[in-house]
């Protein structure tokens, strides 16, 4: 099957996963072709990493701006009639993302009259620009990787023919295989995009009453975001600096070795003012495939797969004292917590693993394809 990929990726983890998702399903025999548009550049691309230069972008986001605008909507047309002219009929359009990504996809689906898909995250599905939101009524299917999302999806598309779908993302084997080795620092890793929504803020709060506990703990923060500059300034001004160590965006094998490294991995995501909240975070997934013990809050999907005491241990979202006391108790516990860590890899490997997850939307968007060609 040929799919044109509509995304948005920039270096971050849902830039990272998106990449995965493409590479696995060429390396299953399927032809994928992507159109990314970020801010730099814009275009159809067949090779993995790349994309085309492209003079889209500025255009397309200025109709976005001014909606309803009759001049700049027939600059849209044509735009995406040349995109479309630029790149091979395919099968189905896929837009990552409810937001553009999936108002584009329509468009280009449009075009090719093929059917189109919506991958939907978590956050995405909470943002209010009703273009994009309107296009997943129009799909011939939106995937979402967790209950919450698709729920949430749902109640977006009230009115059409087609329901949600619960596909969940995947984690590469070379996390599930990685070997743990028998002793580790007592460091504790955060993984992903430094936003609002991650609850960085709450763990940086929490960190001088686990100092009290763990004087030694070091905190690595792999990822990289609009709010890095106040933390970095938070961490200095507490004088929490020999504490917290910011690495930016990290390549997938560098996260693979800080996981290995750490006594722990935290996921303190909160609930965003508007209600946005994550789906289930991939770096939770990649914490458990690589049997990292996690402390995650219980925000979003984030349950779903965290069972406090079995495979991980919950804490109530933004509750910087339940995480001030949670996080030694696990970090200090070494056997109890490779204990919930090895059940946790074992969870990732049934229900999450890369091939087995591309196969599954695969299967799912073949069935649709073929229902509206029959």
């Amino acid at each position: 099957m040929r799919m044109a990929y509509v995304t948005e990726l920039r270096q971050s983890t849902l830039g990272v996963h998106v990449r995965r998702e493409m590479a696995a399903m060429r390396r299953l025999g399927h032809t994928v072709d992507q159109w990314n548009g970020c801010d730099e550049t814009a275009g159809w691309s067949d090779a993995p990493a790349d994309t085309v230069a492209g003079p889209w972008l500025a255009p397309v986001r200025a109709f976005l701006a001014m909606a309803g605008h009759p001049a700049l909507a027939m600059r849209f047309a044509k735009l995406a009639a040349r995109a479309v002219r630029t790149a091979p009929r395919p099968d189905c359009v896929v837009a990552c993302g409810a937001g553009m990504p999936a108002y584009l996809g329509q468009t280009f689906a449009r075009l090719w009259r093929v059917p189109f898909f919506v991958n939907v995250y978590g956050p995405d599905v909470f943002q209010s620009w009703e273009p994009g939101l309107a296009a997943l009524c129009r799909a011939a299917g939106v995937m979402a990787p967790s209950e919450l999302v698709r729920g949430r999806a749902d109640m977006l598309m009230r009115g059409s023919n087609h329901i949600p779908t619960v596909l969940h993302e995947g984690v590469p084997d070379a996390f599930l295989d990685a070997v743990r080795p028998e002793s580790t620092p007592m460091r504790l890793v955060f993984i992903g995009r430094i936003v609002r929504t991650k609850g960085l803020h709450v763990l940086l709060d929490a960190l001088p009453e686990i100092r009290q506990r763990i004087p030694e703990i070091e905190i690595r923060v792999l990822g990289d975001g609009p709010l890095r500059p106040d933390f970095e300034r938070f961490v200095v001004h507490n004088g929490l600096d020999r504490s917290v160590t910011f690495l930016g965006d990290c390549s997938e094998d560098t996260v693979l070795v800080e996981l290995l490294q750490a006594r722990a991995a935290c996921v303190p995501s909160v609930h965003a003012d508007d209600g946005a909240v994550d789906g289930i975070p991939v770096a939770l997934l990649e914490a458990m495939a690589a049997e990292c013990p996690v402390i995650a809050s219980d925000a979003g999907g984030i349950p779903e797969v965290v069972e406090n005491f079995k495979t991980g241990r919950l804490v109530p979202a933004g509750d910087m004292k339940a995480l001030a006391e949670t996080v030694p108790s696990v970090m200090l516990a070494a056997g109890s917590a490779r204990k919930c860590a090895q059940a946790g890899r074992t969870l990732i490997r049934e229900r999450f693993r890369l091939e087995d997850a591309v196969r599954r939307k695969v299967a799912f968007m073949e069935e649709a394809v073929s229902n509206a060609a029959g």
